[in-house]
């Protein structure tokens, strides 16, 4: 499944928006990573990425940077779409990016 949702208005900045680390605030254990597939597209797409650690899933990292990864490429005055790519078998991954404004878009 292909999932986008229209980006904010940008502000000024680079178009690169890196990858991150999540880290467990309680201890500073890295759970996963989340990030950006690279610069905005031609017409303004920026897709996100995410993976958690299975040992760590189903505690809210995912949702954190789903929430996180949005808000951030949206300062970007490039990118007016984001987009995440799922796996056809992810079922919670699908339902939980449809919480965050993604819709479904199709098969890429």
């Amino acid at each position: 499944m292909a999932a986008t949702r229209a980006a904010g208005s940008g502000g000024p900045g680079q178009s690169h928006l890196g990858h991150r680390r999540d880290l467990d605030p309680r201890d500073e254990l890295a759970v996963g990573q989340a990030g950006y597939h690279g610069p905005p597209g031609g017409r303004g797409t920026v897709e996100v990425g995410y993976a958690v650690d299975p040992r760590h899933r189903r505690r809210g990292y995912t949702r954190a940077a789903l929430e996180a990864l949005p808000v951030r490429a949206a300062r970007k005055p490039r990118v007016c779409t984001i987009r995440a790519s799922i796996r056809p078998d992810s079922a919670l991954s699908s339902l939980l990016v449809t919480q965050y404004g993604l819709r479904n878009v199709g098969e890429r």
